[in-house]
């Protein structure tokens, strides 16, 4: 079945003998096709019933067929490059702008390796507490993103941040 990114161009194949007249609905609330082999491009991520009718002279002999397309979001992550878990409600929270995952949990590191929190990053942001609850020392940190595309695919991406407090 054909999936991709938005937008995305699909080239329908009509692969009936016999037929005459040809109707395909694309699924999407966009106008009818009486067109073959019609092309359409999805515009919105989501998943799609494509149904096609066809007929000869008769439209009481009809026959249906039906094709799932999947359309998805291209990725896209912006983790901030630096942010202030100092308690002034500003910039206050590591906050990552996600588009295009279905999953995505973010681990930091210290510049040793060490672990020092894992979070849902479609949910949550983080504060800047370690394990102990203590907000962690200003300095370079590293994360790490693992997420799943809505294809199924997996996705990472890592980077370095500062904290400034």
């Amino acid at each position: 079945p054909p999936s991709g990114v938005m937008p995305l161009p699909v080239n329908f194949t009509n692969g009936s003998t016999g037929a005459t007249n040809y109707i395909w609905d694309f699924g999407d609330g966009s106008p009818t096709s009486t067109a073959q082999n019609p092309s359409h491009t999805y515009n919105n991520p989501g998943t799609y019933t494509v149904m096609l009718i066809v007929y000869n002279n008769n439209p009481g002999c009809a026959d249906t067929i039906y094709l799932t397309v999947t359309v998805v979001q291209e990725i896209s992550v912006i983790m901030p490059n630096v942010f202030t878990p100092n308690a002034d409600s500003n910039n206050d929270l590591l906050l990552a702008t996600i588009q295009g995952l279905k999953t995505a949990q973010v681990e930091i590191y210290n510049r040793w390796g060490n672990l020092l929190h894992t979070w849902d990053a479609l949910n949550t942001g983080w504060d800047g507490k370690g394990h102990n609850g203590q907000v962690i020392s200003d300095g370079c940190y590293y994360y790490v993103l693992n997420g799943t595309g809505y294809d199924d695919l997996p996705f990472q991406k890592a980077g370095w941040f500062m904290v400034m407090k």
